[in-house]
């Protein structure tokens, strides 16, 4: 598939021929002749004669142009497309995985037999998962009257620059959106709390900005090490120094030595367009600088690519940018935000299990669900209980309640209680269908 600049470097009749080609009609192929630098005028004169022809033709362009600038361009209008994962063909729904450290037991040679009975327990691992949907569904439309286009040509080449500067506003307008829509999901994560917040001088000059430099560094080398302090869930992970990134907004950039940063992160130069992210500011103005665990960004197309809707009475063709995808910040992930706003003590001040009220039968199973009002920093662990219940057989593990076939309780209450704050809880209550007065 030829690039753009091959396009415009091309004669009228290149270009002609190498559409042609990329149109799958025999039809088109047997009608329309294959140019030559003497008769590329009349071959674009039947093309523009007949309206399905002539669709083939721009769409087939659009299509060839399009997808070309589309992948290879609009990456250096986004510094944020870096973090860009696999696209998702199949499904809505992006499912991550996280599993907690396990705790250690003690070993002895002298084990008594309750002892001993203990191996037959089970020692399940706390697994936690979190699902990610299409959150971003956008059409970007552009209307080609054929009419039109066909008397704005001067010759046959001047159909490149009509078609180049429709594609032009299709795809800067595609790039920009995407840019706003992931540089959107920081500032909506921050609004939930999601980052972990480290109060620092505002970066005015170079030596405030040397100081942060120091700063960030100790908080990159200290996130070597598991804990649960520098992530919006509070679960236990780690993140290398040369997998963190630093997000910062173009003046305060400009007061950063670089090249101090990188070999405070023993960064190669090359690398310091990947690591160091200019981008357009953050909505709270009190951030001075974010700096995350590259892996904190979801950022997923699952759709991309182009529809076409012919209006017969007005003589046009109407053309879609279709572009679905997901934009989320993972809160599992390590992400400290670096502002001039006092830090407080992370805290949850409260819980909401949902669902709140259902009914199930006797043998059937429910998953609950605990929703914080918290900050980073702190555990969202929680332990589940319930109580009610008349069979040992109902029971409760990881938020699944199963309901014992000889249950004969009226109503099971489950409750969640904050493993960092056990004062904050909530309650969900379950009616026993088959059971009731």
């Amino acid at each position: 598939m030829p690039g753009l600049a091959a396009y415009k470097n091309a004669s009228g009749a290149a270009i002609l021929n190498s559409v042609r080609d990329a149109i799958d009609s025999s039809d088109y192929n047997s009608f329309i002749p294959e140019a030559t630098v003497n008769n590329s005028a009349q071959v674009l004169g039947l093309i523009n004669a007949n309206p399905l022809y002539a669709n083939m033709f721009y769409t087939a362009m659009l299509n060839q142009i399009g997808r070309t600038e589309l992948n290879v361009r609009r990456y250096d209008h986004n510094p944020l497309r870096q973090f860009k994962m696999a696209d998702m063909y199949y499904g809505a729904t992006l499912r991550d995985m996280y599993f907690d450290l396990i705790k250690p037991i003690a070993y002895s040679d002298d084990m008594s037999d309750a002892d001993l009975m203990t191996t037959l327990s089970k020692y399940p691992i706390n697994i936690y998962e979190q699902y990610f949907t299409i959150n971003s569904q956008l059409q970007y439309p552009v209307s080609i009257n054929h009419t039109t286009a066909r008397r704005g040509f001067t010759n046959d080449t001047e159909v490149l620059n009509f078609l180049t500067g429709i594609l032009t506003s299709v795809v800067n307008s595609d790039r920009n959106g995407e840019y706003l829509q992931m540089k959107q999901a920081i500032d909506n994560f921050n609004s939930l709390g999601g980052f972990y917040n480290v109060q620092v001088t505002a970066i005015t000059d170079k030596e405030s900005a040397q100081a942060f430099i120091a700063q960030a560094q100790g908080y990159a080398e200290a996130w070597r090490f598991f804990d649960n302090k520098y992530n919006f869930m509070g679960f236990n992970t780690f993140c290398n120094p040369e997998d963190t990134v630093l997000l910062i907004d173009p003046f305060k950039r400009g007061l950063i030595n670089v090249y101090d940063y990188a070999e405070a992160f023993n960064i190669d130069r090359a690398e310091i367009p990947q690591r160091v992210i200019t981008i357009s500011g953050f909505a709270d103005s009190t951030i001075q600088a974010v700096l995350m665990d590259r892996n904190a960004f979801r950022y997923v197309d699952a759709l991309y690519g182009f529809t076409h809707q012919e209006n017969g009475k007005g003589r046009f063709w109407n053309h879609f940018l279709n572009h679905d995808a997901m934009y989320y910040i993972n809160p599992f992930a390590n992400a400290i935000k670096f502002s001039t706003a006092a830090t407080t003590s992370p805290a949850i001040t409260s819980i909401d299990v949902q669902p709140a009220a259902v009914t199930a039968p006797k043998g059937g199973t429910v998953n609950f669900t605990a929703q914080f009002n918290a900050t980073a920093g702190i555990s969202k662990l929680v332990n589940w209980t319930i109580s009610g219940n008349a069979s040992t057989n109902t029971k409760i593990v990881n938020g699944q309640l199963l309901i014992g076939r000889d249950e004969t309780a009226q109503t099971i209450t489950v409750k969640a209680t904050s493993e960092a704050t056990n004062t904050v809880n909530d309650t969900a209550t379950v009616t026993v269908s088959g059971n009731e007065a």
